[in-house]
């Protein structure tokens, strides 16, 4: 145990995070996601100007470790994060677009029943627009 702040995923909730990120980063496909966007390297000099706040599975792992989330809804905004980051990027139809939008369906359905238990309103089945200034 170990308390930790009131502001942090109580111990069910975390659990239940724990496994819904390890699912997403077994498929075949989350494997770009895993670690951040090395534009330089992949020659993309123009990445961080189109991706304001730049996240990835493995920093969103990391975070959840750090009890940085205090709540589902956030953990499931940074991890709609990496999806739309990848298909704001990248074009419709490339493979990387493709598998950020089957991950976002994926991650979607898996984070909707933790959603709609810890709070935050929003009809059944309706997708809130997190948008990031």
């Amino acid at each position: 145990g170990g308390g930790g702040a009131s502001g942090s995923l109580s111990g069910d909730e975390l659990g239940q995070c724990k496994a819904v990120l390890r699912e997403i980063k077994k498929k075949d496909i989350a494997d770009p996601f895993l670690t951040p966007v090395d534009w330089k390297a992949l020659g993309i000099p123009d990445y961080p100007t189109v991706v304001k706040r730049p996240m990835d599975l493995g920093t969103v792992s990391s975070q959840l470790e750090g009890g940085h989330y205090s709540s589902v809804r956030q953990l499931a905004a940074d991890v709609d994060l990496v999806w739309k980051n990848a298909m704001t990027y990248n074009i419709d139809g490339s493979w990387i677009y493709q598998s950020a939008s089957k991950l976002k369906a994926f991650a979607d359905a898996k984070f909707s029943p933790l959603l709609s238990t810890s709070g935050g309103g929003g009809a059944e089945g309706e997708v809130t627009e997190l948008t990031f200034e």
